[in-house]
């Protein structure tokens, strides 16, 4: 009988902690992973992704190209120069790719952070360089320079 009840107990106390840990994870913020899951625009931006490849990887191999963290795989067999956005253009890259998606992995703003990319997105629509491409999602920004 003490075996019975000590597996209840280890079921029970199996039950709590995930329980526990679910609930932590979803109240740690935004971009939990646990978030993910449930989150609606995130589902939406995986089906956007392949007119983020349709659209963006016809690029030549020798244009320079600056992203996002959650963008610079789509690019990795495409292009020779690519740089992690790290809160400025100076190097003046061939191509900038933005996603401003909301409820985002916070990883994808590695380096910087969504404020400085949106900061970022009104500096370059300013910028006589580069030129904004119209793009199906409202939430994806592609500017390329014009002088190159």
């Amino acid at each position: 009988k003490s075996v019975h009840l000590k597996n209840y107990l280890i079921v029970g106390l199996a039950i709590f902690l995930i329980t526990a840990t679910a609930y932590t994870n979803r109240k740690t913020g935004p971009g939990a992973p646990i978030n993910l899951v449930i989150s609606q625009p995130f589902w939406q931006s995986l089906n956007s992704d392949q007119w983020v490849k349709d659209r963006i990887l016809p690029v030549s191999q020798t244009q320079t190209i600056m992203a996002q963290n959650n963008l610079l795989p789509y690019f990795i067999t495409k292009a020779e120069n690519l740089d992690l956005f790290k809160g400025n253009y100076d190097q003046k890259p061939d191509v900038i790719v933005f996603d401003i998606s909301p409820n985002q992995n916070a990883n994808n703003f590695y380096g910087s952070s969504q404020q400085v990319v949106k900061e970022t997105i009104s500096k370059l629509k300013d910028d006589p360089n580069y030129r904004q491409l119209k793009t199906q999602t409202p939430d994806y920004y592609i500017f390329t320079n014009q002088n190159n």
